[in-house]
Parts: structure tokens; C-alpha cells; sequence
């Protein structure tokens, strides 16, 4: 069941002291919920995942580039790329319980063996599926297309040092009975290194090519439920604190979320004092307060105050003003992503 109750804003109480040579500063860690990149309609409650692709080739995606920068296009079978994405996928949707269910074909819907031409499912043939596994929707992979190039350098310390590096990008069509269909596409990187005096065992640290790609694939699969649907990260906000009594009152009011009562005192201290620092630094503290307590619009005005009166200062701290104009345009882009949460969370 989509989570339509949570709330895009959850602050978690983590402050600390912050030394400066211009004012104290106080940080929070906030949890926010960023919009995914793929908006499902709010009556999409469960969704069937399938395999609609052709494997790659052996001979493609392959390469090994030596220490003198010679490159050797390398032979792997490996066919089960779509395999582990999906089942990484449906595992890693399932945990989350955005949807009600999701189920995974075991079937691959793709009959050609084109590798290089998408097979786009009929609308048929997904009515079919959606009434096969009594789904909603059907999320289609499309497409699977592997790099993977070992690579060898010669350090200044006189070490071997080698790079697997991978790139898996994949095409995808989220496909509905009675609704416009959605295809979009994702890039997934993975690294692993090595580094040893001897050459032979710098080689063998790395993981072999073919493990590589399985560990890749199915950590592939689990970062697109992240970007399929909402996600929480954690973010840092900053509060000043310089030795003014006011400002100084307000804080108190932090650690107890009684944000009213704090944004009531850091008003007043903007209005009366006679320092543009004071109160630049109080609009700061009431957008951030305001972002916590959801009042986007109320947030970005306070931002925009605080950049525009900091702004009026000949001399003025570089930290702050980094500080300032990069709370003003988070937030900005906050009060967008929250539409769009809207959107998909259906609150």
C-alpha cells in the first residue's frame, strides 16, 4: 500500500555546536523524502515486473586495457543480466511496501533475438499480464546494456593499481491497461580496485569479471526501486547563534521543536536589531523552521530575505554567504519536489 499519510518532511533531533570565527552555528539532520523519478498513478496499488529484453552478446561490453594502454576486447557469456535486475527490483520494492504487492514473470516476453531493437509489449498482451497476476500495471525491462573494462596503471609509489569498472544501463516501460504508458532509462556505475607491488596479485584482488557483473546487476536492481519510487535521505540544516539574546532564546526552543515560540523570538530579534548580521541570520533560522514545520512558501520568502539583507553588508562573512545561497536554493527546489510528492503519494 503507498505510504499517502507520510509526511515529506521528518526531523530528527541531532544538534551540535558548531565553532566559528564569525558566530556559533548549530546544525540538524532532517530525513527528507525525495520524489521518485517515475510517478505511478495513485490508483496503481500492484504492479507485475517482466523480462522483455535479449541478452547481450558475448562478444560486447567486454574490454581489458593494459598497463601500456593496449586494449583487448574480451569474450563473456552472460546471459542472466535481466534476471538478477528484476529479481533485485522486485525484492527490493517489495521491502519498501510502496505497493500492495508486487510480483515477478518468470517468463521472458521477448520471442526475437534482436539485441539492438526494443520489443514494445501490446496492448494485448498486457491486459493479459495485468490479469494474469491480478495487477495494475506491468514495469518492463526493455533493454540491458553492459561495460565492463578492467584496466591496469603504474603508480608513482611503484605499485600496480587495477580498476573493474562497470556501467550497466537499462530501458524500462511502465505499461497500463488504460493509461498512457511511461518508458524511461537508468545509468548504474560500480568500481573495484586494487593495489599491490606485485603485479600478478594486484590482478588477482579483483573480483573476477563474470562475479563482478552478477554483484552489479543485482545492486542495479535495487537502486531503481529508489528512483521508482520515494526515497528518504538524510540532509544537514544550519542554524545560527550568535550571542544575542534573542537569538540566543529562540535556540532554546530548538531541542523541544516548539518552533512557533522560536520563530516568534527570531522575528522579533530581526525587527529590533540594528545589525543587517542579526537579522539575516534570524530569516535564516525561520525559513529553516518553517521547511520543518511545512510551510514551503513561508520557507523560501524567509531564505530569500536573509540572501537579500546579507547581501546589503560591504563586509560580510564568505561561510555565511555560501551557507545562505546554498539553503536558498535547496529550499527552492524542495517546494517543487514536494508537488510532485503530492503527486505521487496522493496527500
Amino acid at each position: 500500500m503507498k505510504p499517502k499519510n507520510i509526511s515529506p518532511l521528518f526531523f530528527i533531533i541531532s544538534i551540535l555546536l558548531l565553532n566559528s570565527c564569525t558566530s556559533k552555528m548549530y546544525f540538524t539532520t532532517l530525513d527528507v523524502l525525495k520524489p521518485a523519478e517515475v510517478t505511478f498513478p495513485l490508483d496503481i496499488n500492484n504492479v507485475v515486473i517482466v523480462n522483455n529484453s535479449v541478452p547481450q552478446p558475448s562478444n560486447t561490453g567486454h574490454l581489458t586495457t593494459t598497463l601500456y594502454g593496449n586494449k583487448t576486447n574480451e569474450t563473456l557469456q552472460f546471459d542472466s543480466a535481466a534476471i538478477f535486475i528484476t529479481a533485485g527490483l522486485r525484492d527490493a520494492l517489495n521491502t519498501k511496501s510502496f505497493f500492495n504487492g508486487v510480483e515477478l514473470s518468470l517468463s521472458n516476453q521477448n520471442t526475437t533475438n534482436n539485441y539492438n531493437y526494443i520489443n514494445k509489449l501490446s496492448m494485448e498482451r498486457v491486459k493479459t499480464l495485468c490479469k494474469m497476476y491480478n495487477v495494475d500495471a506491468v514495469v518492463s525491462l526493455n533493454k540491458v546494456q553492459l561495460t565492463d573494462n578492467i584496466s591496469e596503471f603504474y603508480t608513482e609509489e611503484g605499485s600496480f593499481y587495477n580498476e573493474l569498472d562497470v556501467k550497466v544501463k537499462t530501458d524500462w516501460t511502465m505499461y497500463y491497461p488504460d493509461k498512457k504508458n511511461t518508458n524511461i532509462q537508468f545509468v548504474d556505475s560500480f568500481l573495484w580496485t586494487s593495489d599491490n607491488y606485485d603485479r600478478m596479485k594486484a590482478r588477482d584482488e579483483l573480483p573476477k569479471r563474470y562475479n563482478a557483473l552478477v554483484d552489479a546487476t543485482i545492486l542495479t536492481g535495487s537502486n531503481i526501486a529508489d528512483r521508482m519510487i520515494p526515497r528518504w535521505e538524510k540532509e544537514d540544516r544550519y542554524f545560527f547563534c550568535p550571542k544575542d539574546k534573542l537569538m540566543l532564546q529562540a535556540m532554546d526552543s530548538v531541542p523541544l521543536r516548539k518552533w512557533d515560540k522560536a520563530i516568534e523570538l527570531w522575528k522579533t530579534a530581526a525587527e529590533t536589531s540594528t545589525k543587517n548580521k542579526i537579522k539575516y541570520q534570524a530569516y535564516n533560522n525561520i525559513a529553516i523552521a518553517n521547511e520543518i514545520i511545512g510551510n514551503m512558501d513561508e520557507a523560501v520568502n524567509y531564505a530569500k530575505k536573509a540572501l537579500d539583507t546579507y547581501s546589503m553588508i560591504p563586509y560580510s562573512s564568505d561561510k555565511d554567504g555560501y551557507q545562505l545561497i546554498t539553503y536558498y536554493q535547496n529550499i527552492v527546489n524542495r517546494r517543487e519536489e514536494m508537488k510532485l510528492l503530492k503527486k505521487q503519494l496522493g496527500n
